[in-house]
């Protein structure tokens, strides 16, 4: 599953107050919002659940590997050729 397949839920439009028409209806405009904003809490935690935290993310992406492991160490005289056939590549 991509991440762009499963964007974190939107919270709900907060009602402005001329919204409410102040004739105590069974369901006000509030009200509503309060059930929406429950409902988005709700869902924001599931998918919480589903995606973890960012820093769960990083903390898991760390590890004790040292740079000098990962990344080749390159001659500096092959660093200099690299750059001289970019130069002349692309300028």
């Amino acid at each position: 599953m991509q991440p762009n397949d499963d964007p974190p839920p939107q919270p709900p439009v907060k009602p402005d107050p001329g919204d409410c028409c102040g004739g105590g209806c069974v369901t006000c405009v509030y009200d509503a919002y309060e059930n929406a904003l429950e409902r988005y809490e709700q869902a924001l935690a599931a998918w919480k659940a589903r995606h973890g935290s960012a820093q769960e993310r990083a903390e898991a992406c760390r590890s004790d590997v040292s740079r000098d492991e990962v990344l080749p160490v390159m001659p500096r005289r092959d660093l200099r050729r690299s750059y001289t056939i970019l130069r002349i590549l692309y300028v």
